[in-house]
């Protein structure tokens, strides 16, 4: 029963995958904007240029900003196949993080 669910979900989000993956390539977008502002106001600030280097906690923001942004992207790529699509669903649902590539 609870696969035939999941193959359902899974079926629903490949139907409607054109809108999904418009907003997770919207998603995308604002991540990497989130990312290059934070570049570029890290290395505009007096403290950073005297320093020559960035702080842990900005890398670590910066990084973070960009393994989100592969990832959603990553995903948004899964929803092309619908057997993909029931995947994801499962993943989802079980809490599994998907496997990496």
């Amino acid at each position: 029963m609870d696969t035939l669910i999941l193959n359902l979900c899974g079926l629903w989000f490949w139907l409607t995958r054109k809108y999904r993956a418009t907003q997770y390539s919207e998603v995308a977008g604002t991540l990497n904007s989130a990312r290059v502002y934070l570049w570029s106001d890290y290395a505009t600030r007096a403290s950073t240029r005297d320093r020559g280097s960035l702080l842990p906690h900005q890398l670590e923001a910066l990084t973070i900003l960009e393994r989100h942004g592969t990832l959603v992207s990553e995903t948004s790529r899964r929803f092309e196949s619908l057997s993909d699509c029931c995947k994801f669903v499962a993943e989802e649902l079980s809490e599994q993080p998907p496997k990496a590539a």
